[in-house]
C-alpha cells in the first residue's frame, strides 16, 4: 500500500501533523496529464510549507470532454504521489 495515498485516515493524520507543529499547503485538481507546469506548481507550493497535500478531483466530477479523464483516479493518486515534492495525496469527491 502507497502510505502518501491517504484515504479514510486523511483527517487523522491533518491531526497528527498539527500536533507536531507542521505547516501543511494543500493543492488541487485534476492532474489528468501530469506537465512539466503542475511540477513547478508543487515545487513552489511546496516552499510554503513542510507538508504538501495534493487533493485530487475524482472522476465523476471530471468534465473535461468525451473520455476524460484521460487516466481514472487511481492511476492519478499513483502517479501524484511517485513526485518528490508531494508529501499526500488525496482523492476529493466534491464537484
Amino acid at each position: 500500500m502507497n502510505k502518501k495515498i491517504l484515504t479514510n485516515n486523511f483527517e487523522k493524520k491533518i491531526n497528527d501533523l498539527k500536533k507536531k507543529k507542521k505547516s501543511i499547503v494543500m493543492c488541487h485538481g485534476v492532474f489528468d496529464l501530469i506537465h512539466i507546469g503542475h511540477i513547478q506548481y508543487f515545487r513552489e507550493a511546496k516552499r510554503y510549507g513542510d507538508i504538501l497535500i495534493v487533493s485530487v478531483t475524482s472522476d465523476m466530477f471530471v468534465k473535461k470532454g468525451i473520455n476524460r479523464p484521460t487516466f481514472n483516479i487511481a492511476d492519478r493518486l499513483i502517479a501524484l504521489s511517485s513526485l518528490n515534492y508531494v508529501d499526500y495525496v488525496i482523492e476529493s469527491n466534491n464537484d
